[in-house]
């Protein structure tokens, strides 16, 4: 009696036994094929080089950082907004910049909805005529495909005969908790800056998306072969970018000093210079 009540316990003891050397066999032959996935055969996934080398940019004086490469200079540049109140562009031309990024206007992040930036269209008039090049942004809070869409309608609608000669961007950022967007995913907001830079391009102008070194990782990560087709506008401040993606425009400070703006002030460095592509196209340079 007591051997036939052992049997069933060394049976499933047994049973236990087999299926831990399969799993442990299963483990080693994953180990040796991540090891050799990653020990630099032609198949691994190469690591990221930085766009722009560190050693390329240097501090211009009066807070301008510049980048110089193989003869090309950067163009300095700001962003401007209401909150910055009575800005003297002529002031602000002769002390450096050479465009601006003016905010359209903004949606709500609690009822949502869409606003126009007070200062909109006195900041366009007055920069364009001190000769600067300007382009535009729109700060978003928009949670559907569907409202960044509507954002690109209105701001559109907003900039329509003006002479916008720089990026049209979408500027989709966090706020105080209890905002609309608290809770929206990356890959959402990724299929909103998408929707909202796709409506731009309809529209003839170049898209353009803003974002931190965090959002910027989760564009790409959602977004990746589409960026291909939008300025990218890295927002990460300190002497030299360390993002490893590919950005265009580079918001460096957000509290710079400069003649003519009593506020403090966002700088940005533009690696392409979107004036000269806007006046060859307009001027039926590119016709073959």
């Amino acid at each position: 009696m007591r051997r036939k009540q052992r049997l069933p316990i060394i049976f499933v003891a047994v049973g236990l036994v087999f299926l831990l050397v399969i799993a442990l066999t299963s483990l080693v032959l994953s180990i040796v094929d991540y090891g050799a996935s990653s020990s630099g055969s032609e198949d691994s996934e190469p690591s990221l080089a930085l766009p722009y080398q560190p050693g390329d940019f240097t501090n211009a004086g009066s807070g301008w950082i510049s980048y110089s490469h193989d003869g090309v200079e950067a163009l300095h540049g700001v962003d401007i907004s209401e909150h910055q109140a009575n800005v003297d562009w002529t002031a602000l031309k002769l002390a450096g910049a050479d465009y601006a990024m003016i905010r359209v206007g903004y949606r709500g992040y609690t009822d949502g909805g869409l606003f126009e930036d007070a200062q909109f269209r006195a900041n366009v008039a007055a920069a364009r005529a001190a000769g600067l090049q300007v382009g535009v942004y729109f700060f978003s809070q928009a949670i559907t495909e569907d409202e960044a869409r509507d954002e690109a309608r209105f701001v559109l609608e907003c900039i329509d005969g003006l002479d916008i000669t720089w990026p049209v961007a979408f500027d989709w950022e966090t706020v105080a908790a209890g905002g609309r967007t608290d809770r929206l995913s990356g890959r959402d907001m990724t299929a909103c800056a998408l929707a909202f830079c796709n409506a731009i391009r309809s529209a003839g102008y170049t898209p353009a998306i803003y974002a931190n070194v965090n959002q910027g990782l989760l564009y790409y990560g959602y977004a990746d072969k589409a960026l291909d087709e939008v300025v990218f506008w890295l927002a990460e401040y300190g002497q030299a970018p360390s993002f490893e993606h590919p950005f265009q425009m580079w918001q460096y400070a957000d509290s710079g000093t400069l003649p003519g703006v009593d506020t403090p002030v966002d700088l940005n460095l533009s690696f392409v210079d979107y004036g000269a592509a806007a006046a060859e196209t307009n001027s039926g340079g590119d016709a073959g």
